[in-house]
């Protein structure tokens, strides 16, 4: 496609962003937000469908009459609310020793995808505290190969050990939100070439206008923050923090003793970067970076 509507969904609110693709570099042509009513969403859930996709509606109409058109095709790009991604190691054991042929290569490929999946089944309750482990499974790519040593592999046809190390990218969604999106398709009545995580688009945005970039992407998010690491233009690994915006609202509520209303306000216009609070702001951070290193 030429022009594709990115639909960005945040906690707070939705964004729409209407992206022209035929330039070198993604041009943004038209732009659209609309926050959420309060009670919208409620733990990472969508508590009010009916506010969820007006609110949707909004921004794709803002976007729309920004630029005086509307694509009609749409990417999903969800947040760290919605979507979890975490890099992880399988080891991996072979029967004998030498190069993979035929049907084995397919055995390896099905035993990855069945690692992944009993490693997603442990790690949904403690990344969603939701003990209801219904998922769908958004994303999943080989990043690397390596033998036990720790020597790279270029590919599985390059592997001749008998056990060996395959480190996957997995991003994943609970079975509610893919219900929930397959409904914001369907109202909006658009073709929907694929959904994926904020920090997926972002990576993918940066390739195309940068090239094959080495570096942290960092996405703070609302509730949480998402960190990844890309070396020329891989993603090598990412990690999900439970820090976010909200987080510094709380704190700098209790740190100027002012009500939670008037710190997010002051936050979003910058007050909070007066020479008084650096200091404060940048303990914070610190925080978060040893966070990071744990």
């Amino acid at each position: 496609p030429q022009n594709v509507v990115v639909l960005d969904f945040g906690r707070n609110s939705a964004k729409a962003c209407i992206v022209d693709l035929t330039t070198f570099r993604p041009t943004l042509l038209g732009l659209g937000a609309e926050p959420y009513k309060s009670t919208t969403i409620l733990s990472g859930l969508v508590a009010d469908l009916e506010d969820y996709l007006l609110t949707i509606r909004s921004a794709v109409r803002k976007a729309s009459f920004s630029c005086g058109f509307t694509p009609k095709d749409f990417v999903f790009s969800l947040s760290g609310e919605f979507v979890k991604t975490f890099s992880v190691d399988l080891k991996i054991h072979r029967e004998v020793e030498g190069t993979i042929r035929g049907s084995e290569e397919s055995r390896i490929t099905k035993e990855i995808d069945r690692l992944i999946l009993d490693e997603i089944s442990r790690e949904f309750p403690k990344i969603t505290g939701n003990p209801n482990q219904e998922f769908k499974l958004l994303e999943k790519r080989v990043l690397g190969l390596e033998s036990l040593p720790g020597v790279r592999i270029e590919n599985l046809e390059s592997v001749s050990e008998k056990d060996f190390k395959a480190t996957v990218l997995v991003s994943f969604i609970s079975a509610q939100t893919d219900r929930l999106l397959s409904k914001v398709s369907g109202d909006l009545k658009r073709n929907l070439l694929f959904k994926t995580s904020q920090m997926s688009n972002t990576i993918t945005l940066t390739k195309k206008s940068w090239g094959n970039f080495s570096g942290v992407v960092v996405d703070f998010g609302g509730q949480v923050t998402d960190v990844c690491l890309v070396l020329k233009g891989r993603i090598m690994g990412t990690r999900t923090l439970p820090l976010g915006g909200r987080d510094l609202t709380l704190d700098l509520s209790e740190k100027y003793r002012i009500s939670e209303a008037e710190a997010e306000d002051r936050k979003i216009k910058g007050d909070f970067l007066a020479d008084e609070a650096k200091d404060y702001l940048f303990f914070w951070f610190m925080a978060l970076n040893e966070s990071l290193l744990d």
